[in-house]
C-alpha cells in the first residue's frame, strides 16, 4: 500500500468502511502522513482508520443534535401556535381556552432534560412578615402542609408558572424554621439555578391570625402552605437555597 494521491485511489474496502468523502480524505491524509514519516504500512493504516472513526463519531454525534434541535424547533413552532391560539379564545371561549393552556403545557414539558434538579433550602424562619408575627409554634404545625405542592417562580399563578415540586418539607427546631426539599423540572430555572442566578425563597400560605393585644402585633395562629417560589426579593431574608444536586431520572 502506497501513499494515496486521491480519495478513488483508497482500496475498496476503506472506503466500504468510510463511505462519505470526507472521512475518506481525513483517512488518506493521515496515512500519507504517517507513512512518510515512519515507513510503517501497519501502523499508518491503524493510526488513519483511529482517526476517521473519531471523527465519525463527532460527526454522528453533531447530527444527533442537529435532529434533537429540528425536533424542539417544531414543538417551539407548536408553543408559539398555542400561544397565538390562546389570545384569540381567551375572552370568548373559557373552556377551550383551558384546554390550550393544558396542551401548552405539556409542550413546553417536552422540551425539558431528562435531568431534574434538587434543592434543598430554608422556606420559612421564625420572623415578622409583612406586619405579621410567624413562630416557631405554628412553622411546626403547617411545615408538613407544604408538601407535594408546587415549586414556582415568582408566585407566578396558572400551570405554567409550575416549574418543579416540593417533595419534603420539615420543621427545624435548632434553626426555628421550615426546612424543604423540591425537585425542578423547568429548564429557565434550573438554568437560573445552576449559574447562581437565583437563590431566594418565599412561601405561598393562607393563614389564620389574631391580635396579640399585650404586644401589640399581629400573630399567625394556622396556615396551610401553597406553594414555594423562587423570588428576587423575599419577604424572609434569611430563607434561601442551601443545596443543589443533579438528579438522573
Amino acid at each position: 500500500m502506497m501513499p494515496f494521491s486521491s480519495n478513488k485511489d483508497l482500496p475498496t474496502r476503506i472506503k466500504k468502511m468510510f463511505p462519505s468523502t470526507r472521512l475518506q480524505a481525513i483517512f488518506r491524509r493521515t496515512f500519507n502522513s504517517v507513512f512518510a514519516s515512519t515507513k510503517n504500512e501497519s501502523r499508518a493504516i491503524a493510526i488513519a482508520t483511529s482517526a476517521a472513526n473519531k471523527a465519525k463519531s463527532k460527526s454522528e454525534k453533531n447530527s444527533m443534535k442537529v435532529a434533537k434541535a429540528i425536533q424542539e424547533l417544531r414543538k417551539i413552532k407548536i408553543i408559539v401556535a398555542l400561544a397565538g391560539l390562546k389570545k384569540v379564545f381567551s375572552k370568548k371561549n373559557k373552556k377551550l381556552y383551558q384546554q390550550i393552556k393544558i396542551v401548552e403545557y405539556k409542550a413546553v414539558s417536552q422540551l425539558s432534560s431528562t435531568e431534574d434538579l434538587i434543592i434543598e433550602g430554608v422556606a420559612l424562619q421564625e420572623g415578622t412578615f409583612h406586619g405579621i408575627f410567624y413562630s416557631a409554634e405554628v412553622l411546626k404545625k403547617v411545615a408538613g402542609s407544604f408538601i407535594g405542592k408546587s415549586f414556582k417562580m415568582e408566585h407566578t399563578r396558572g400551570l405554567l408558572g409550575i416549574v418543579g415540586k416540593v417533595i419534603d418539607a420539615s420543621f427545624d427546631a435548632a434553626k426555628r424554621a421550615i426546612l424543604f426539599t423540591a425537585t425542578i423540572f423547568d429548564e429557565t430555572a434550573k438554568r437560573l439555578l445552576r449559574e447562581k442566578l437565583a437563590k431566594n425563597i418565599s412561601v405561598g400560605i393562607e393563614v389564620d391570625t389574631i391580635i396579640n393585644e399585650d404586644l401589640k402585633r399581629e400573630e399567625v395562629i394556622s396556615g396551610e402552605g401553597k406553594e414555594i417560589s423562587l423570588v428576587e426579593d423575599p419577604a424572609c431574608k434569611t430563607c434561601g437555597i442551601d443545596k443543589i444536586q443533579e438528579k438522573n431520572n
